[in-house]
């Protein structure tokens, strides 16, 4: 073989690849038996005998790429989950949002209602402060007017006692 197809066979069963002449591109393909690739513009392909390591590479090197197409398949399907739980978590959040708006301005009513409640049992307990007063108020007249009116009686008791000793003095 020419050492400048880059790609020797050794006694030893071993592949190896010379880098010592600069490959213009990668070894393209590994078939069964066959290494193609390219140096300097011009295209090889070399065959070689079966040989169990390189069979057991290539086979080792197909699992991992169907390894690989399995986990790159998994991560879209984890993709797809997570995309359709955060669209969920979205929903959720937005009605959780929704419904604490609902309760801030429930909050906010209550707040007004027990604030009228609070001002309209404020005015109601000064009216009913204001009309008890009005009637002790009147209480104390209606005892002033009741002293006045046994004054009064006193009074006219004693005028018609005046009366009556006016007449008797008169009449005598």
């Amino acid at each position: 073989m020419q050492k400048e197809k880059a790609v020797t066979l050794v006694e030893n069963r071993n592949v190896t690849v010379d880098i010592s002449n600069a490959l213009e591109k990668k070894v393209e393909r590994i078939g069964e038996g066959v290494v193609h690739f390219q140096v300097k513009d011009q295209g090889y392909t070399e065959a070689f005998k079966q040989i169990p390591e390189v069979k057991s590479l290539i086979t080792s090197f197909q699992l991992m790429l169907e390894h690989m197409q399995s986990m790159f398949l998994q991560l879209k399907e984890t993709t797809a989950a997570l995309d359709n739980t955060g669209y969920m978590l979205k929903q959720a959040s937005t009605n959780s949002l929704d419904h604490n708006r609902q309760l801030v301005e429930m909050t906010d009513l209550l707040q007004i209602g027990a604030s009228q409640t609070a001002t309209s049992s404020e005015q109601n307990i000064n009216f009913f402060q204001n009309m008890n007063q009005y009637i002790d108020s009147m209480i104390s007249q209606m005892k002033q007017l009741s002293i006045n009116t046994r004054e009064m009686d006193e009074r006219a008791k004693m005028g018609q006692l005046s009366v009556q000793q006016m007449l008797k003095t008169l009449i005598k």
